[in-house]
């Protein structure tokens, strides 16, 4: 195992080049291993550890989809990874206040065109979306995204 030597002064690591020249590393792997030559040696090097400071979408595949004129789920206007979150309490109550069901909740990457106005369709089935929040501070910048299931809907195969 290579041992890699940094400097950490106010502000800023200074490291080797070795690993940015490396042409055998994806430029991935080059910022994953900046940013882990950048924390402190007490740091929890494992993925549970590294998930705090990255955002990872591995949960699944989400289709978003324009509302047809019938209300079914239409034209796929994008498909986003996800990642599952907790409903928190605040969240909970928050909507449960305003008279608002939030069955699910999923961090996508951003995207500045998802609104309440698309329909999320997730492992068959189909979701209105109740609101979508920007995560600013994430990296990278992120949405989370509050979802009501649907019965009545349809997507546009026609399955509920």
């Amino acid at each position: 195992m290579a041992v890699f030597r940094v400097e950490r002064n106010k502000g800023y690591t200074v490291m080797s080049n070795h690993h940015l020249r490396n042409k055998e590393l994806t430029l991935k792997a080059k910022g994953l291993l900046s940013q882990m030559l950048s924390l402190p040696e007490d740091w929890d090097y494992t993925l549970a550890g590294l998930s705090q400071i990255f955002e990872i979408f591995n949960d699944g595949i989400c289709s978003i989809r324009e509302i047809d004129e019938d209300g079914s789920a239409g034209a796929e206007a994008g498909k986003l990874r996800y990642q599952e979150r907790t409903v928190g309490i605040r969240r909970y109550y928050e909507a449960m206040t305003a008279k608002v069901q939030v069955d699910r909740l999923v961090r996508v990457p951003y995207q500045p065109w998802l609104t309440t106005e698309y329909l999320a369709v997730m492992d068959g089935a189909v979701y209105e979306i109740t609101q979508v929040q920007t995560i600013p501070d994430s990296l990278p910048k992120t949405n989370d995204v509050s979802l009501r299931l649907t019965r009545k809907r349809r997507d546009a195969r026609g399955a509920i």
